[in-house]
């Protein structure tokens, strides 16, 4: 699979998602599950970044902590995404 249909694939399913972080640093472990390169020297992960209404989440949940929230949208409702690529060697 060539590197331009790989992400393609990789936005798609991002954009498909339910559950959204508001925290960049967890968006970005969460890319570590990306897919192999076509080489299969490296992961490719997509972060995919939206704004929504506030009526538009479906549920919200956080710890006091503030490790990690994650907000579940219906995909339907996310209207313009801007998508990021992330990459790491896979060692």
């Amino acid at each position: 699979m060539s590197h331009a249909r790989l992400w393609r694939r990789v936005k798609r399913d991002v954009r498909k998602g339910f559950a959204w972080t508001t925290d960049r640093a967890v968006a970005i472990q969460f890319t570590k599950v990306g897919r192999q390169d076509p080489k299969g020297s490296r992961i490719i992960g997509c972060l995919g970044s939206a704004t929504v209404s506030r009526q538009d989440v479906i549920a919200y949940f956080g710890t006091p902590e503030g490790d990690e929230t994650e907000c579940i949208i219906d995909p339907q409702r996310i209207g313009r995404v801007t998508y990021e690529e992330i990459t790491t060697p896979i060692a």
